[in-house]
Formats: structure tokens, sequence, C-alpha cells
């Protein structure tokens, strides 16, 4: 059986947080919600499909429940987040040379 993960957003505010250029994120899911959004994704089959982001089957690998209940390969959604941070920082930084 795989292990499936759940994704928690982090106390911490990033950059773009503290700079006002996206919200904050919304409060931690309880265990109830947790469980409950565990149960949507069960329903709907989730992991005998593919990911989303790498369109392969999930297999035996390594899975992460993200709080709108779908699942995505830990590997993807990590390497996801960092492109979209990666693109973020690069937007950022070509806005303030671009001095708007």
């Amino acid at each position: 059986m795989q292990n499936i993960y759940y994704a928690v957003q982090g106390a911490s505010p990033t950059l773009a947080q503290r700079h006002g250029l996206v919200k904050a994120p919304p409060p931690l899911l309880s265990e109830q919600q947790w469980s409950s959004m565990h149960a949507k994704s069960t329903a709907r089959q989730d992991s005998q499909h593919e990911c989303s982001i790498c369109c392969e089957h999930f297999g035996m690998e390594e899975q992460v429940l993200l709080s709108c209940s779908h699942v995505f390969h830990k590997q993807c959604i990590t390497s996801f987040e960092r492109s979209a941070h990666s693109a973020l920082v690069q937007t950022i930084q070509s806005l303030s040379i671009c001095g708007t």
C-alpha cells in the first residue's frame, strides 16, 4: 500500500505573503476536515487514476493529499511547488528591475 501524506500549510508567511503579493493561506484543517478530504478522494478513487502533473499512474509511489482533496505524487507536487516559487521570485525580480 502506498503512503499518503497530508499537505499542511506552514505557519510562517512566505516572502510574497509578507509583501502583500498573495493572500495568506487559510487556517489549517482539523483532523475531522482531513478525514473528510480523504473520504472524498477515496470515493473518487483518485489513487486508481493518474497524477494530474505527470499523467502517470500512482502505482506504489508516495502520494500527497491536498486540503482541496486532490492527490498528486509527492515528488511531482514538490517539484511543482519549487518551480512555481522560482517563477514568482523571477517575476518579483523583473518587476523591481523594470521599476514597476
